[in-house]
């Protein structure tokens, strides 16, 4: 008897171990570990201003085929397309029928094969509004394959300028309220380290500017052990959120494929081969309703270059103000004019 409930308490005390090990969160692991030895295709294309990017059919801001680019400047030095290309958004929510999650990374997309809560993206539309000397304009439309979200970006480049901006239109297309949703951007910053004149390893300066809401990542002449070898450049990637998103950190690769986004890190700067995240979290979503942020990407010689949120833009008078400020300064005028007069 003592050995039959023996037997059983085993029993019972390795069903337990199995259930805590299955309800315990996913640990983090660097993709680049596993990293795939070629990378998804596109049907879409490089453009080339002061920055070159790719965008693909999914809205990442990679693209490979015959030719390769995520986003890179100044000529010869790519800050993304390296060895994991790791760009792109995750949503989250929750209905009825649980909690459920999709993202898009380029390198590594969801897939509702995966089982709960796991649900995948499909590529809608790509429309090329604007590919002028000056402007780029392209338009990306994806959905979740449960037909339950819309996911509307516009990319956004200046020709001239040292950075993209990309609108996200986040829209749910179903029929029943759906909660607690999230919208992520995040991106795995390799600084200076692709493109033919590429030097840095995997490994940057991350940090946080506050005051504008960027991530960004960097290198110095000193790398910041080793001296940088000669005739190549230093440079700051940065990541804005606008507006200012609910979350936004380092993060160690835990952030991409889940709901919850960890703190990894409690103070700044940090070194290290990281990922940076801006996370919004929409709550209630009826049917029909729109969501919209934007993620601005620069690359630049000093963190100022960077281009973050800008501050509210001081309001236009309307006509009746107008017509009020001109009065009030016609009366200054005329107490003034008299004021002379007496005084003569």
């Amino acid at each position: 008897m003592n050995n039959k409930k023996r037997r059983v308490g085993v029993f019972i005390a390795a069903i337990l171990t199995i259930s805590v090990f299955a309800a315990m969160p996913v640990v983090a692991v660097n993709p680049k570990n596993i990293a795939p030895s070629s990378h998804p295709t596109s049907a879409h294309s490089v453009y080339q201003g002061l920055l070159r990017i790719g965008i693909s059919d999914y809205g990442e801001l990679l693209y490979s085929n015959v030719e390769s680019a995520g986003l890179e400047y100044p000529d010869g030095y790519e800050h993304i397309a390296v060895v994991w290309w790791g760009e792109g958004y995750f949503v989250a929510y929750e209905n009825a029928t649980g909690d459920h999650w999709a993202y898009a990374m380029f390198d590594e997309r969801s897939d509702s094969s995966w089982g709960d809560p796991y649900r995948g993206f499909l590529p809608v539309a790509y429309t090329v509004i604007e590919d002028s000397a000056t402007t780029l304009r392209v338009d990306v439309r994806t959905e979740t394959d449960d037909g339950m979200l819309r996911l509307d970006q516009e990319f956004y480049m200046p020709k001239d300028e040292n950075y993209v901006q990309i609108t996200m239109t986040l829209t749910n297309i179903g029929t029943e309220t759906i909660t607690d949703v999230v919208l992520k951007r995040c991106v795995d910053l390799d600084t200076d380290t692709g493109g033919i004149n590429g030097w840095a390893g995997f490994d940057n300066i991350f940090d946080i500017d506050y005051t504008r809401n960027i991530v960004y990542a960097y290198t110095t002449e000193t790398y910041p052990y080793d001296p940088r070898p000669p005739g190549v450049e230093s440079h700051y990637v940065g990541i804005a959120g606008c507006p200012t998103a609910d979350y936004y950190d380092v993060d160690d690769f835990d952030d991409y494929y889940q709901r919850d986004s960890p703190i990894n890190f409690i103070s700044y700067p940090v070194f290290g081969d990281y990922m940076a995240t801006q996370q919004w979290n929409f709550g209630t979503m009826n049917p029909g309703e729109s969501k919209t942020v934007n993620v601005i990407y620069s690359v630049g010689y000093t963190l100022s270059n960077l281009h973050g949120c800008a501050p509210a833009p001081v309001p236009a008078l309307a006509p009746i103000g107008l017509i009020a400020l001109v009065g009030l300064l016609s009366v200054i005028a005329a107490m003034s004019i008299k004021t002379r007069k007496r005084r003569g």
